[in-house]
């Protein structure tokens, strides 16, 4: 899978049958996900207050924004459209 160059402020993919991560290095504090068909997986491996992290599945029209905050960068987010396509903005 080729990606775009991330290093503008923001950034789109559309992610067809094929899973991504996102880690620290495309540099997001802000990620939103919509599913464009079918269903998408989103799945976090970052316990937050001590919640152990589990899988949001998204259908046709929803969507979901994970934001950090200013202070840290998104990391350890797969997004699984295996099943469907998802739109994907990153800033």
């Amino acid at each position: 899978m080729t990606i775009a160059n991330i290093t503008s402020r923001s950034w789109t993919y559309t992610l067809s049958a094929d899973d991504l991560v996102i880690d620290s290095t495309f540099g997001f504090v802000v990620i939103s996900i919509l599913c464009k068909t079918g269903t998408v997986t989103v799945l976090g491996n970052t316990p937050a207050g001590g919640i152990q992290p589990s899988e949001i599945t998204l259908s046709e029209g929803q969507i979901l924004t994970i934001n950090s905050g200013s202070a840290s960068l998104i990391s350890g987010i797969t997004i699984d459209a295996s099943l469907g396509a998802a739109n994907i903005i990153g800033r």
